[in-house]
């Protein structure tokens, strides 16, 4: 649990379709460096919630190997399947029922606050929900509305009363910065930004000892890599740098 010291720790995570695995590295290395339970709150969007989700369910390194083994192929993305080319029911289906699955009732009875932000389908604007606003049934929708990516997974998913989806690929530019800026705006001492793609970065502040920012190698990695062998090496080189950047010269332990 965080310690309530009076300093405001916030995460702030972002997505990129399998690009996320990046994420799941770097969350590797904070477990690895003491820091899991350091968190008063955490931004995520798209597969940033999944990510933390697993972090915050103690099973990280299971969701490394969801990555690579369970959307590896044309399970999970398939181009060919053009009127659903990203196939969210199925990651639904290995949140909720296999051996993988992850447990909302863990998360939800931890302080650590979790905000999650997704797309209005009504206003097309970005709206957060804190996950200890929805009950433990209610769990699944928000992870499906949050990962069902416009355009590449038809339909939408209801919660309070209203339509959403995942943010977009358009958030990677133009809209980037409602999620930095809304975790900027937050009431948080300490921020930690770590980013999957380097296009994701923009310089949307004046340099502050209030934040930090990982990015990714330039190296390119595609939102549809479905490859095991380049997930697995993404995973790792994100995973080191992390915990290089804190002094720490030993490589993240994905098993």
């Amino acid at each position: 649990m965080p310690v309530n010291d009076g300093r405001k720790i916030t995460l702030v995570l972002f997505g990129g379709i399998m690009c996320g695995i990046r994420g799941i590295g770097a969350l590797v290395a904070l477990e690895e460096l003491g820091l899991k339970n350091v968190f008063d709150s955490v931004y995520v969007i798209s597969a940033g919630l999944p990510n933390i989700s697993y972090f915050l369910d103690n099973k990280i390194r299971l969701a490394a190997s969801v990555y690579y083994d369970d959307l590896s192929g044309r399970k999970f993305i398939n181009p060919f399947r053009i009127w659903k080319i990203v196939e969210t029911d199925y990651l639904m289906y290995l949140f909720q029922n296999t051996e993988k699955r992850i447990g909302p009732s863990s998360i939800l009875s931890l302080s650590t606050r979790v905000y999650v932000g997704m797309q209005n389908i009504e206003t097309k604007k970005i709206e957060y929900i804190e996950v200890h606003e929805i009950n433990q049934d209610q769990y699944f929708s928000l992870l499906r509305a949050g990962v069902s990516v416009p355009f590449l997974h038809p339909g939408s998913t209801t919660l309070h009363g209203k339509r959403y989806k995942d943010v977009g690929r358009s958030f990677t530019n133009s809209r980037a910065s409602i999620h930095v800026r809304t975790a900027w705006e937050s009431d948080a001492t300490d921020i930690l930004f770590i980013y999957n793609r380097f296009d994701q970065y923009r310089k949307r502040f004046a340099p502050s000892d209030r934040t930090f920012e990982i990015l990714p190698p330039k190296n390119a990695l595609g939102l549809f890599e479905t490859r095991t062998d380049v997930l697995k090496s993404a995973a790792q080189e994100m995973g080191d740098l992390v915990k290089m950047t804190f002094g720490v010269d030993e490589p993240i332990r994905l098993k």
